[in-house]
């Protein structure tokens, strides 16, 4: 278990110049997650090889391109309900193709 950045201090002018921040560090999914992992302030970052006996209430885990993080408030239980979210990093990878498809229309 990794403990990550507990500084919740940002020096971000608008969320504009924050999500341009963001997309500058994250030109691949790789660049991505590593720029999400910077922003998980609390989380604590876990093997997935070894084993869990201890889940903490903020934490994640990272496979290559790929992040799985949750965050359990303090009063759930085993009946309280659970949301998902998922996204991909597509998004961020702007790039020109350096060999695109050409061709002659005839």
């Amino acid at each position: 278990m990794t403990n990550l950045n507990t500084d919740t201090t940002q020096t971000s002018t608008s969320g504009l110049d924050d999500l341009r921040a963001y997309l500058d560090r994250s030109p691949s999914p790789w660049h991505a997650v590593t720029s999400s992992l910077d922003r998980l302030v609390g989380f604590t970052v876990l093997d997935e090889q070894q084993a869990w006996d201890d889940v903490p209430a903020r934490g994640c885990v990272v496979r290559d391109g790929a992040l799985i993080a949750w965050s359990i408030p303090d009063a759930s239980g085993p009946s309280t309900g659970f949301r998902i979210a998922g996204a991909h990093t597509d998004s961020p990878c702007l790039r020109v193709k350096p060999r695109p498809d050409a061709g002659l229309a005839g």
